[in-house]
């Protein structure tokens, strides 16, 4: 599926005569760690993602999305824009289905028996010579020049990304209230905007389903957590977490999900959030408790790195 979009692609290129460079890198999708391996700015990237758009009860529709690599896609501009009744990305089987390529490799582009997607490109998309993305490859990107990529997809420009946060450095940590509970039953609603801030960050594929599935195995104490809540009852962040037995210890206590709200960052949230969770480990006399982030995560290491050692051990996985 993935090397027929390839070529197709190219095939695109080439007939349209554009101008574009291969850049061969170690297998990765990710926006923020793939970029640094082509030598691209950020900003310069085309971060692309489906869309499904419910209008009314019966008519649903997906969109390509195309916004720079250092932002995000604003959900309600595009339900705004649509008049939707509700906005989400599409599953993973879904988006794959219709881009012809996995996750992190999707095209800013409409190839022909792509019917079902319409794209629609922030405008911020195209300022810089070239626009860089994924061959609907993990192995190869396309460096792009941004006036031919326009020409030749010809997408619908809107306002689609978040504006752009102003970032600043503070020495010393802000001052907010706020205190740490158990999440409950009744803290659906100030759970799920946090748990999905969460999947936005990882770029995650975001759906009821997937939702629903989160909520129930923390309302069921299948998975734990702490929610940190603001003076004035909003959500600030939350962790997961979950005991498992060990055939050298007495236990252990991974830390599977850990978001703190961005207006919220350098409140001291994340910290007391671990804390909140190590207290309740050590009330289980397991042995450790540990947690693993994404290597371009470096705010987050930061922290990490000054309350906990880092593992010698290196994780493999098999995706089935």
């Amino acid at each position: 599926m993935a090397e027929d979009t390839y070529k197709r692609l190219i095939e695109l290129l080439d007939q349209r005569g554009a101008r574009y460079r291969l850049i061969d890198h170690p297998p990765e999708g990710r926006t923020e760690v793939v970029s640094p391996m082509r030598g691209n700015d950020l900003r310069d990237a085309a971060k692309c993602m489906i869309l499904m758009i419910k209008l009314g009860k019966k008519t649903t529709k997906y969109v390509l999305a195309v916004v720079p690599g250092d932002r995000r896609v604003s959900l309600p501009d595009i339900k705004a824009l649509f008049g939707a009744t509700y906005v989400s990305f599409a599953s993973a089987e879904i988006a794959e289905r219709l881009a012809g390529s996995v996750a992190g490799t999707i095209l800013p582009f409409v190839l022909n028996g792509q019917s079902e997607l319409e794209l629609i490109v922030d405008p911020s998309i195209g300022k810089a010579s070239e626009l860089f993305f994924n061959a609907a490859r993990l192995d190869r990107s396309v460096a792009l020049n941004s006036k031919d990529y326009l020409a030749i997809a010809k997408p619908r420009i809107e306002q689609i990304a978040e504006k752009a946060k102003a970032e600043f450095v503070m020495s010393t940590p802000l001052a907010v209230d706020f205190a740490i509970h158990s999440i409950g039953s009744a803290d659906h609603a100030l759970w799920e905007p946090l748990w999905k801030g969460y999947l936005e960050f990882y770029d995650k594929p975001i759906s009821e389903e997937m939702i629903e599935r989160a909520w129930r195995r923390i309302s069921t104490g299948e998975i734990q957590g702490f929610l940190a809540i603001g003076a004035g009852d909003e959500g600030l962040g939350l962790v997961h977490y979950f005991y498992h037995t060990s055939t050298s210890t007495t236990g252990s206590c991974y830390i599977q999900d850990l978001f703190v709200a961005p207006s919220a960052r350098r409140c001291g949230v994340g910290r007391k959030l671990i804390a909140s969770v190590v207290e309740a480990a050590k009330d289980k006399k397991v042995a450790v408790v540990y947690w693993q982030t994404e290597e371009f995560n470096a705010t987050a290491r930061r922290l990490y790195e000054r309350i906990s050692k880092r593992s010698p051990f290196i994780r493999y996985q098999i995706d089935l």
